[in-house]
């Protein structure tokens, strides 16, 4: 939202209009676009490059967990399947797992925020 203007009487506005129903990789892509297209150099720009790349990472776990078919185990960790494009994916889950999925997506959020923050020009952040 605070890529999309640099109107603070705007940006809320057509931040909403613009996001809504986009997907979280579609977020991902707009947000690298536009980080480019407003010419952020140094720590917003690596900010924003290196939380993508591990917000997908960490997506990637919270979309299988929440979106796969799971299976009963008999004794070990849960396994779900998932069916992407490029065919199905197994993988298992230990509860130790599931905590550190939730842990890393907490963390993100924090740091996505941040930057969110440091882009606002609300606070002066080093990193």
């Amino acid at each position: 939202m605070a890529l999309v203007s640099d109107d603070d009487r705007e940006t809320n506005d057509i931040g909403i209009v613009v996001t809504r129903g986009v997907s979280f990789s579609g977020l991902l892509e707009l947000g690298a676009k536009l980080v480019k297209l407003h010419r952020f150099q140094g720590q917003v720009r690596d900010m924003f490059t290196r939380l993508s790349a591990d917000s997908k990472v960490a997506m990637e776990s919270r979309n299988h967990l929440l979106h796969g078919a799971w299976t009963t185990p008999g004794k070990g960790p849960a396994s779900a399947s998932r069916v992407k494009a490029k065919g199905t994916v197994d993988r298992t889950f230990t509860v130790a797992q599931v905590e550190d999925v939730a842990y890393d997506l907490a963390v993100l959020a924090d740091q996505l925020f941040m930057l969110f923050l440091v882009i606002e020009g609300a606070v002066d952040y080093e990193e």
